[in-house]
């Protein structure tokens, strides 16, 4: 694990070799650079997995695959159990960008009100929506009301 910039072992050994070599970029990727980043991977897992804690349907919720003929982006309904709310996601498995129309009918939900929880894209934040553009890779998560 690359800790810090610190040479020669990234923070993560104290001794001048170790089993397996550091990797030529640990000065600008390890956690100390990452943490001090809020579009870092690091903080992306740390917000995801603190969502996952806070929205019930990601922990006890079932799962329905929405838009099944679109090949690019993968997009799921996780389902709630009673008294929350179901939460979508898409992500664009490509290097390009892709618009999507999201009918959540197969999960029984007639909403077309999902408001945005957590995007890597900032044009996508606080938008209540299931229709958009996605940039390339990118990720939606949304609510639904």
């Amino acid at each position: 694990m690359q800790w810090d910039a610190t040479a020669p072992q990234a923070g993560f050994s104290a001794s001048s070799t170790t089993w397996l070599p550091v990797a030529s970029n640990y000065r600008m990727i390890n956690v100390e650079t990452e943490s001090k980043d809020p579009n870092s991977p690091l903080n992306w897992y740390k917000r995801l997995i603190a969502m996952r804690r806070e929205v019930v349907a990601l922990r006890d919720g079932g799962m329905v695959m929405v838009d099944t003929a679109n090949a690019d982006v993968l997009s799921y309904v996780r389902t709630a159990p009673a008294g929350s709310h179901a939460v979508v996601v898409a992500l664009n498995m490509t290097g390009q960008p892709q618009k999507i129309a999201l009918d959540l009918s197969p999960a029984g939900i007639s909403s077309r009100a999902v408001t945005t929880l957590l995007t890597d894209e900032s044009s996508l934040e606080g938008v209540t929506t299931t229709s958009m553009t996605l940039p390339a890779f990118g990720s939606w998560v949304g609510e639904v009301k």
